[in-house]
């Protein structure tokens, strides 16, 4: 039995800044997803004989094709990175132009789980609609649940026109899937009057009665360096709703595409975790793939299923250090002051902890907070001698590992146990290296005395993608001119154990 046939077109994929060519297409973006978590994946398409080695491509994901040929081309899209906008180039494609008779619809969703379709389809042809409606129906005849991004394109289509074919098949669909802009659009069309969110998309599968409805939604990251987003998701029915919004993971996109098919793909995939459906962890899970997406180029994610822990552990580690901006640096007499000065800090607002090694019992510190973990970033500092302390580390609960220098298998034994590594770097010649490394986060130290203001520019301008937290020497007036130099995070050692509440609370409130 197959899992999943995903049927739509596939195409070359140009980026107006470069000469990079690569192969883009949402229905089989979300095959190869899948593919990854370990789905049995058919992508379903037509191709003209030449398909500029799309199959080719689509089986080195796993993904089995299942291939119509047409007369006609391969279709194309270029990604103007400048102007912020695709341009299409596929109105002759051979998908385009296909023949809905020639396709055995039924036989082929004979033994298919799901089958999953966007809204794209029924607007590049009369072919393409035929088939796609054709599909809608024998899937729910025969059993088959259905998976749908509505997945407007406005050079295809108006909003208008996408819901009048849509909505007739809604109360088919096993999970509808959407952007916020498609989510406001359809509720102010329909009057659905709801005061937040998650109301809008459970009234959307109350109304027509959908098994679940999930969506997506990625703001700009308020009050830091440009380029950060925010992203947090629901995914409701009429009888259950889950909100990441609480859980909202900040992060740094590569790039913008792709990201929703890679939601899709894990959210979908969260159906067959548990047999009534989707988890708040399923959900978190989906988050946390498309943001790994969004940190790489191309449209189709690539999820190293060893790796899949760290990746997701790494990608929460990271943005926990980013929301939080501050990190306060816990170097106390002995566990207990350590412990009275974090219940304070929490308490004023921190969303971040680093217990130095220096204090006494700091490794088993993350542990003595466990009830703060799913809102407090934890980690330890101070790490010299990697082999033992990030094991101990991370058994009680440290996300993250700082260290004042970058000690031999310190970014390896981060890696093994599943946090994200800081090593410190005193200049730009050590970034590189640990960078080389596989550091993707960098603690700039002897921030007051190494790192001169033209040297912090630099590195930002040098590493884009890195986490950059200067470290050392820094007092609570200083935390907002790193930021806007680029810093990503601050970490204050002595001047936070010697502010007031007051300073405390003005601090965490204005950078968290």
């Amino acid at each position: 039995m197959v899992d999943v046939i995903c049927v739509g077109e596939a195409m070359l994929r140009y980026m107006s800044d470069t000469d990079e060519v690569s192969i883009g297409g949402a229905e089989l973006n979300v095959a190869i997803a899948l593919a990854q978590f370990g789905w049995d994946t058919t992508w379903l398409s037509i191709l003209p004989e030449d398909d500029k080695g799309i199959v080719s491509h689509a089986s080195s994901y796993g993904v089995e094709s299942l291939i119509f040929r047409s007369p006609g081309k391969v279709g194309e899209y270029t990604v103007n990175v400048e102007e912020k906008n695709v341009e299409y180039d596929r109105s002759d494609s051979a998908f385009a132009q296909l023949d809905a008779d020639s396709i055995p619809v039924r036989n082929l969703l004979t033994n298919a789980g799901w089958v999953h379709l966007t809204g794209i389809t029924p607007f590049l042809g009369d072919g393409p609609r035929a088939l796609w409606n054709r599909i809608l129906t024998f899937a729910e005849l025969d059993g088959v649940k259905i998976s749908l991004d509505i997945n407007h394109r406005p050079a295809l289509c108006s909003r208008e026109e996408s819901w009048e074919m849509i909505e007739p098949h809604l109360r088919k669909i096993h999970f509808l899937s959407m952007s916020s802009t498609d989510l406001d659009w359809i509720c102010q069309h329909n009057g659905i009057e709801a005061t937040s969110e998650e109301d809008k998309v459970q009234a959307i599968a109350k109304r027509w009665l959908i098994n679940s409805v999930g969506c997506t939604f990625k703001e700009k990251f308020e009050g830091r360096r440009d380029g950060y987003q925010t992203r947090w998701s629901v995914v409701a029915g009429p009888e259950h709703l889950f909100s990441t919004r609480h859980e909202a993971l900040v992060h740094l996109p590569i790039e913008h595409l792709g990201s929703g098919d890679a939601w899709t793909a894990s959210a979908v995939s969260g159906f067959g975790f548990v047999a009534s459906g989707h988890t708040i962890w399923s959900l978190r899970r989906a988050d946390q793939v498309a943001v790994t997406q969004q940190s790489t180029k191309g449209d189709q994610l690539e999820w190293d299923k060893s790796q899949a822990i760290l990746m997701s552990k790494k990608v929460v580690a990271a943005s926990g250090l980013v929301k939080a901006g501050v990190i306060p640096i816990l170097r106390c007499e002995s566990t207990e002051e350590a412990m009275i000065l974090g219940k304070r800090l929490i308490n004023a607002g921190a969303k971040a902890l680093e217990f130095s090694l220096d204090t006494p019992g700091a490794s088993y510190l993350p542990a003595r907070f466990a009830e703060n973990k799913e809102t407090i970033c934890m980690g330890v500092g101070t790490i010299t001698e990697p082999v033992s302390q990030v094991m101990k580390a991370t058994q009680k609960g440290a996300r993250f590992l700082f260290s004042a220098t970058n000690p031999p298998e310190f970014i390896e034994e981060c890696k093994v146990f599943n946090a994200l590594a800081v090593p410190g770097v005193a200049n730009i010649s050590e970034a590189k290296k640990a960078i080389l490394q596989g550091a993707e986060a960098l603690k700039l130290f002897h921030a007051a005395k190494d790192w001169p203001i033209e040297e912090l520019l630099k590195i930002r301008r040098m590493f884009p993608e890195v986490i950059l937290i200067p470290v050392g020497g820094l007092n609570l007036e200083d935390v907002q001119p790193m930021f806007e130099l680029g810093m990503d995070a601050v970490g204050l050692g002595g001047a936070i154990s010697t502010a007031s509440d007051e300073e405390l609370q003005t601090l965490f409130s204005r950078f968290s």
